[in-house]
Formats: C-alpha cells, structure tokens, sequence
C-alpha cells in the first residue's frame, strides 16, 4: 500500500516533470502558450519611444491577461576593446534588439547574470546566449564594440547576463532603446510585435494589436496570428498522464491483493482469539469491526508515512535533480494527487480487509468450546 500512494504521487510529480518538458522547448525557442505575432511599421528615427509606447499601450490593455514585446532585428559586428586597439577583424552577431520583458512570451533560463535587462539605453548592455558566449570568450571577455559596419568602432557594450534560448547558433538580446540611440543608423525594417495572452481568444488578442498600433498611429505589414508551437505537444501530454496515472491504477490494485492475501493469513493466526472474543460476549459486528480498524488504522499510517517521503522526494530530491540553468521548473507538489492517494489507500484497506474480516466474523464459536 505504500508503494502504491508514493506511486500515485510519484506518478503525478512525474507527469508534471514530462508534460513540462515537452512544453519548455516549444516555449523556449517558438513562444508560450497563445502567442500572437505581428509585423509593425515603425518610423526609423521613432524607434526606441515608438517601441516602448506600444508597449505600454498593449499591456495596459491586457492587464493581467498577457504581455507584449516589441522587437527587431539586426547584425553587428563586434569586437573586444584589445581586438579594436590591434585592429583585428570583428566578429558577426545577430541581435534581437527588444522592447518589454522577452521573458514574457518566452521560457528562457538565466545561466549568468540577470536578465531582461533594463529598458534603458544606459549603460548599455546586452545578454548573449549559450553559444555566443563560448564562442566570443565570455566571461573572460565581457566588454564589446558593437557596431553597423565592419570598421566602425560603434559603441560599448557589456554582457550582462548569459540566456538559454534553445538556439544553436550566438545570438545576442539587447533593449530596444539601446540601438535606437547608440546604433539606429540602419533601418531594422518592420518591428515584430509578440503578444502572449493565453486567457484571451485569438481573434481577441489580434484585433487587440491592431487597435494599439491604430491608437499611435502605426500600420500593421502584416496582421497578427498565433505563432507558438505549444499546441503540438499537447496531445503527447494527454497520452503520458493516462499512461502514468494506469501505472498508479495497478500499483494500488496490487497493494489491494497484497491486503487481502495478509488479512487472510492474520485471520488463520488470530482465529483462537477472535473465537474468544466470540464466547465471552462479542458479537459478528464487534468481530468485523476489529478486523476492518486494525486494516484502516494500518492504512492512515501508510498513508501518511507515504506523504511525508513524497514531500521530501520532490521538495528535496527532484529539484537537484533539474540541471542549474535548466527551463524545466521543479515540479510543484502534487496535493490533488495526494488527497487521491490517501483515499485510495482507505478504499484499498477496507476492500483488501473486507473478505478477511467476514471470514473473521463466521469463525465458529465452538472452536473456542474444543480448545
């Protein structure tokens, strides 16, 4: 039995951890769940204010209901400040250059550092992921010249904080306002607006981005649709939590056949007392009474020990188990799932005691008589 109640909480701890794994990589690099992009068209010398008011209009219209990011894209070519001083070649880094919290409509995990970084030009920053920053030196090297063309000498940048996006190939992140005013002499063409509201309809969330861009006078390129790929997973999902709560199902159904094997044998052993108990005054209920409360008080104690090594496996054991850095979260405990288990394990004591303590109840008097 208290294999079987670990079981059931171990199952759904286990489920949440597979159900958000197969959700953290489609959130990391294609979105969370309901996001919708658009394409605005935003005047090159409006880029930073123009941004970040959208912004602000879209998640005041949201509300607790999403978040917005406004972002655009664009190629640098960087250098350390010695690489500068001998006049080496400058390396190439595509940037995302945002407005908003990104963490917001993607699931990213901070390796180093703090991040989004602040929505302000200054001091100037930027975050790089994984790759990126073992292949340009970091941390070994955290300074930078950022600039638009191969010999400019552009502008200092710091690495501010290392991402796991999910990417294979460096790339950088850095505010929106920062390029606008250090580096906005090439045009980043449409701004791509992200919206991740997963309570609003789609339909909703798309007229939503477009009343904001009317409000500030901006024109859509292109309307907004729902991008994030969360969706295709959700079916795996489905799949793996019936699989894992069967498993929990037969778990529990051999604790039941186990019950019922050990009462039987008990019985056999406590026959000469129970018939005892039969002669000197007790009665068939008494009798079945006894039985089925030894069962149930052995059940509340399994189900209870059983709560407490499931609370220590997943708030002591399974995060150390999550590496550092990692988008999947520790799952959190499942109380549903243990309210569930304790249940069962009453309804598998008294089914596995019931035909154990009937027997009890029948155990003729005269056994007693003859002993």
């Amino acid at each position: 039995m208290f294999i079987g109640v670990l079981a059931l909480v171990g199952v759904s701890a286990a489920s949440s951890i597979a159900g958000d794994m197969l959700v953290a990589y489609e959130e990391q690099t294609g979105g969370r769940a309901v996001t919708m992009t658009a394409q605005v068209d935003v005047p090159q010398e409006d880029l930073g204010p123009g941004g970040r008011a959208l912004v602000d209009v879209l998640n005041t219209r949201l509300g607790n209901a999403g978040q917005a990011v406004v972002s655009g894209q664009s190629t640098v070519f960087l250098r350390t400040p010695a690489e500068f001083e001998n006049n080496q070649a400058a390396s190439v880094l595509d940037i995302e250059w945002d407005a908003g919290d990104l963490t917001s409509v993607r699931r990213l995990a901070v390796t180093d550092g703090r991040f989004p970084l602040a929505d302000e030009p200054f001091p100037p920053t930027i975050a790089v992921n994984e790759v990126a920053a073992r292949q340009f030196g970091f941390p070994e090297h955290t300074s930078f010249f950022l600039g638009t063309s191969p010999d400019a000498r552009g502008a200092l940048f710091t690495v501010a904080a290392v991402i796991a996006d999910g990417g294979t190939d460096p790339k950088g992140y850095g505010n929106l306002s920062a390029y606008a005013s250090l580096l906005g002499t090439s045009d980043l063409g449409p701004l791509t607006v992200r919206v991740t509201s997963p309570t609003i309809a789609e339909q909703a969330s798309a007229g939503l981005v477009a009343d904001a861009a009317a409000d500030l006078g901006l024109a859509l390129s292109s309307p907004a649709v729902r991008t994030d790929t969360t969706w295709r997973v959700a079916a795996q999902i489905e799949t793996l939590s019936v699989i894992f709560t069967l498993f929990a199902v037969v778990m529990l159904l051999v604790a039941a056949i186990g019950l019922l094997n050990v009462g039987l044998s008990a019985v056999g052993e406590r026959s000469r007392e129970l018939v005892i108990r039969r002669a000197i005054g007790a009665n068939r209920r008494d009798v079945f009474l006894l039985v089925m409360g030894s069962s149930f008080a052995m059940a509340t104690v399994v189900a209870v020990v059983a709560t407490g090594a499931a609370v220590v496996l997943v708030y002591a054991v399974a995060p150390s188990l999550v590496p550092a850095g990692s988008v999947v979260g520790a799952p959190p405990f499942p109380w549903m799932a243990c309210v569930v288990g304790c249940v069962a394990a009453a309804l598998t004591a008294i089914a596995g005691a019931a035909v154990p303590a009937m027997k009890a109840a029948r155990l003729p008097v005269a056994l007693a008589l003859r002993e």
